[in-house]
């Protein structure tokens, strides 16, 4: 019997048998056709070797989309421009840096964006390019094998240098090392009881160490407990000395004020009795000079009487009588005038007495007092600004060394101790 075949059947079937392995490798893929793309160029310098169209492109280590496109840049044939798509969220930033990475050993490639921080500006296209361009850097297979030359070239000069190390002679003197090397650790050997002796000993001056160490530190610790007691003593008696020598310093001051004040006192009653004697002795001079002028007026008197006398006893013999009476009348008026400069003698001699008993009472009023100032104040009172200039400059010193070195104050210099060896 002959079969009859459905062919509508079969082509239905095969229809959705290819269509379910499409939406099955789809879903698998997991493609989304409403996810938006954008793509981005690269120029990349030297070998893109292991890259290829639909190669993985990550973004800081995650997968982020995949290379679309490879070829030479025809305004610069030492790049190669490579196209990739990424979706636009999100975006690639000014500062991103494109790379040539690969992956494990296969040396499969693929194209890792790094950087990029959220402050930047978003990648634009510029003027004359197609698509934004992303800044590319070398990759570290780039930069090892820039380096290749220069690393070979110092392996051969390493390896020339350790040919001139292992030259024959050095080689004997390294046998001789060895053998020298040899007989030590032999003699270690044969002295090894000695050592074991020798590490019991220093195990146990160690133990000695440790406990000197540790009276030391307790030492120490009485040593410091006393020197903070000593400090705090220094400091209180600092602050005494510094308050003694401000009560000194306003003693001092008041004295000087007293002292100045007891001398404004003592010049002025000098001046009233100088005062005095100057006008006692003024008046004193005066009725001297009034003297002394009568008196050379009376003694020039004088002397022109006896020239008269002389001429009348020349003519003695002539006119006796007359000259008797001439006599009597000059020596009448002589002792006129003798009387007038006695009386006026007499008077200057009361204004003297007046003046001296003036200047007797005002000495003796103030003979006590200036004669005790002058013979025992006086030199006790230098006396006593001296002492308190030395007073003051000893404290001075004393507060000086105080606040330096308290501890040198009151225990004195530091005697050096005998070192525990």
């Amino acid at each position: 019997m002959e079969t009859r075949a459905s062919y509508i059947l079969i082509g239905i079937f095969t229809l959705a048998i290819f269509i379910g392995g499409a939406v099955a490798v789809i879903w698998m893929a997991g493609v989304q056709f409403d996810e938006e793309v954008a793509q981005y160029d690269a120029y990349f310098e030297g070998s893109v070797t292991g890259l290829s169209p639909g190669n993985q492109v990550r973004y800081r280590g995650v997968p982020f989309g995949i290379v679309t496109g490879m070829r030479i840049d025809p305004k610069n044939v030492e790049r190669v421009k490579v196209t990739i798509e990424v979706p636009k969220e999100p975006p690639i930033k000014t500062d991103a840096v494109a790379s040539l990475e690969y992956q494990g050993i296969t040396g499969v490639a693929y194209v890792q964006i790094s950087g990029g921080t959220q402050e930047a500006t978003v990648l634009e296209t510029q003027k004359g390019e197609n698509n934004p361009v992303i800044k590319t850097a070398p990759s570290q297979l780039d930069i090892v094998m820039e380096k290749a030359p220069e690393l070979v070239t110092r392996f051969i000069a390493l390896v020339d240098r350790a040919n001139q190390l292992f030259n024959p002679a050095n080689q004997k003197r390294f046998s001789g090392i060895l053998e020298n090397v040899e007989g030590f650790t032999g003699a270690l050997s044969d002295s090894s009881t000695d050592i074991r002796t020798m590490m019991k000993n220093g195990a146990s001056s160690l133990g000695e160490v440790q406990a000197a160490a540790a009276e030391a530190k307790a030492a120490l610790s009485k040593i410091r407990g006393s020197t903070d007691r000593m400090t705090s003593d220094a400091e209180l008696a600092m602050r005494d000395a510094r308050k003694l020598v401000a009560d000194l310093r306003i003693q001092a001051n008041n004295l000087g004020k007293d002292i100045e004040t007891t001398l404004d006192d003592v010049r002025g009653s000098v001046n009233r009795v100088s005062m005095g004697v100057e006008t006692s002795a003024s008046e004193v001079t005066e009725g001297v000079l009034k003297v002394s002028n009568e008196a050379t007026l009376t003694l020039s008197e004088i002397k022109r009487l006896a020239s008269e006398l002389r001429s009348s006893a020349l003519e003695f013999t002539g006119g006796i009588g007359k000259a008797l009476e001439t006599i009597q009348r000059e020596m009448d008026g002589i002792g006129g005038e003798t009387q007038s400069a006695i009386k006026t003698l007499n008077v200057s001699a009361g204004h003297v007495g007046d003046a001296a008993e003036q200047l007797a009472v005002l000495i003796k009023e103030n003979r006590e007092p200036v004669e005790d100032f002058t013979g025992s104040g006086l030199y006790e009172l230098t006396q006593l600004l001296s002492e308190t200039r030395v007073l003051v400059g000893a404290l001075s010193r004393i507060s000086s060394q105080i606040e330096q070195n308290p501890a040198q104050f009151l225990f004195g210099e530091t005697q050096r101790g005998i070192e525990v060896k």
